[in-house]
């Protein structure tokens, strides 16, 4: 059996950020109740599936740390128990800077939790306020400094860029402020407008970005040794998210709780669940119906959208090459042609080789590996657009 990456959506927040679009919820009374069904669905789940090895976990959101201490405990060592997962496993959760304490750190000791990614997005006040993000700068810093000082395995930290207002001076001190606490792994995000949010409404019609602010901090990160591994994601050596990795590389993975997604292919589940396609399934993004749900033990009422009776679809080999694509070349790994070989069908695996003939001037071989030139990983819409069409009509032919 295929390892897989487990994934756990604990959408309470106090406050929903201007800009986020993401699942996620102010009230938090039904914070026990979802957290016993996270455990319910997981442990009836995970041995149905057959007690695949498991590679990484994630816990998310949301904000993780904003919910009571002992709930977070309790999921983190009734995960720990049901899967037996190793020292070796990555495990990481996140968290936003506010919530943290030196009780929150300990007990992330406690639980094996190996990686901290804490939500900053901006060590400047004014930045923040146009977030509207709900931590001051003071408690951002006193957050982060606690982590820093208190938890003994990897930090990593979430910036956003090309906020309204934003110069350069500013973007360039945030990534200071995060070397300066010896921080091995940097985030950084774009700001993006996404419909229906506070900033869509605000923003919309008035702001194209700030292609300065954002390539300046590029150069940056690498002049200080951060390893553009990813088109968002900066790291020193040894220290790129094991999880997030196994997303782009499109490793089979679950996903459980409200909104949740799980992807996963041939060879992971046990004899019982053997497929001969990758399959998915897509949660609701209800909290209560989650919890209802799981409670009656009817997958029916999990779907997000029609699927089939169990919850799960079979995705169709076209759009799970397209994804391939998508996923790999955010990466400055690309993609293992190996990887096509092993995953497709001969034909797919033919339709690979004349797609990446055909967008050949956007692509580079290297190796064993297709990844995208340089002068195009930051615009891959048209690259993307180009491969989309090549995978239709060569498809289309056969």
């Amino acid at each position: 059996m295929n390892d897989v990456s487990l994934y756990f959506h604990i959408p309470f927040c106090t406050a929903k950020c201007d800009y986020c679009d993401f699942f996620s919820i102010s009230d938090y009374s039904s914070c026990s109740p979802l957290i016993k069904a996270l455990l319910a669905e997981f442990s009836r789940d995970f041995t149905r599936f057959g007690k695949p090895p498991v590679a990484s976990v994630f816990i998310g959101g949301g904000t993780p740390n904003s919910v009571p201490l002992q709930l977070l405990v309790e999921l983190l060592d009734g995960i720990a128990e049901i899967t037996g997962a190793d020292t070796d496993v990555e495990w990481t959760i996140e968290a936003n800077p506010e919530h943290i304490t030196r009780e929150f750190i300990h007990a992330l000791h406690d639980s094996r939790v190996s990686r901290l990614s804490i939500g900053v997005q901006s060590f400047d006040h004014h930045m923040l306020r146009i977030l509207n993000r709900n931590a001051s700068l003071p408690q951002t810093i006193d957050g982060l400094d606690t982590a820093c000082n208190f938890f003994s395995g990897d930090i990593s930290i979430d910036l956003i860029c090309e906020i309204p207002g934003q110069t350069v001076e500013s973007a360039l001190n945030d990534i200071r402020q995060a070397m300066v606490r010896g921080i091995p792994h940097i985030s950084r995000y774009s700001l993006t407008i996404e419909d229906g949010t506070p900033f869509h409404r605000k923003y919309r019609d008035l702001y194209t970005g700030n292609d300065e602010v954002y390539a300046e901090g590029i150069s940056f990160l690498a002049e200080q040794g951060y390893v553009r591994y990813e088109v968002s994601n900066f790291s020193k050596k040894g220290y790129q998210c094991r999880h997030n990795l196994r997303y782009w590389n499109m490793d089979p993975y679950l996903g459980f709780g409200p909104s949740s997604v799980s992807t996963a292919g041939p060879g992971v589940f046990s004899e019982q669940m053997r497929m001969a396609k990758w399959i998915r399934r897509e949660q609701t993004a209800s909290l209560d119906a989650y919890i209802a749900a799981v409670a009656k033990e009817d997958d029916s009422l999990l779907l997000h959208k029609a699927q089939e009776e169990d919850g799960w679809y079979q995705i169709e080999w076209k759009d799970l090459l397209f994804e391939h694509f998508i996923m790999g070349l955010r990466t400055y790994t690309g993609i293992q042609k190996r990887v096509i070989s092993e995953r497709f069908p001969s034909e797919y695996v033919k339709l690979f080789a004349d797609t990446c003939a055909a967008a050949a001037p956007f692509l580079i071989e290297d190796g064993n590996s297709i990844r995208i030139r340089d002068e195009y990983m930051d615009s891959q819409n048209p690259v993307l657009l180009k491969i989309l069409d090549t995978l239709d009509s060569v498809s289309g032919q056969s």
